[in-house]
């Protein structure tokens, strides 16, 4: 497994066992952070559940979530959604669920130091298209918010100095 790809388990089982994780980070732009495409469908359901629910994510309901989210995607692509992805895909999420965050000092650093290069990188892309008008000070600003992000605070809130 590659260090992105453990990145992403990481960010995937924080923001499973909480939502303000979910919705305060993983929210911000799932297809920055998560590029494998089994972890982005779950993502998507992850962060979909905790937009609506303050309830903590069960094993069942998000299988039911994610089989749906599956189902409506093969069928808008006229495709068929076999029993053996859904199987491949529920083994994702159980394993997902079911693992502890790692919250040795040098994951958190690294796993935080991704989080802010890549939503980063695309706030920069996307101030850049924009147009020139007043780039730096919308740069700055959206930059400042993501840097405030941060994995050693309680329930991942941002630590206020």
């Amino acid at each position: 497994m590659s260090d992105n790809q453990l990145q992403e388990k990481q960010i995937l089982i924080r923001a499973m066992h909480s939502p303000y994780f979910a919705k305060h980070v993983l929210a911000q732009n799932v297809n920055t952070l998560i590029t494998t495409p089994a972890y982005k469908e779950i993502a998507n359901t992850v962060v979909r559940h905790y937009g609506v629910s303050e309830e903590l994510l069960t094993l069942e309901n998000l299988n039911i979530n994610l089989e749906k989210r599956l189902q409506l995607k093969a069928h808008k692509n006229k495709a068929e959604l076999t029993d053996s992805i859904l199987d491949q895909m529920f083994n994702i999420t159980a394993t997902l669920i079911n693992s502890k965050e790692d919250n040795s000092e040098t994951l958190l650093k690294g796993l935080e130091s991704y989080i802010h290069t890549k939503l980063g990188n695309q706030v920069i892309l996307e101030e850049a298209t924009k147009g020139e008008d007043n780039i730096s000070e919308r740069v700055e600003k959206r930059l400042s918010e993501i840097n405030q992000i941060k994995l050693t605070g309680t329930k991942y809130e941002p630590l206020d100095i």
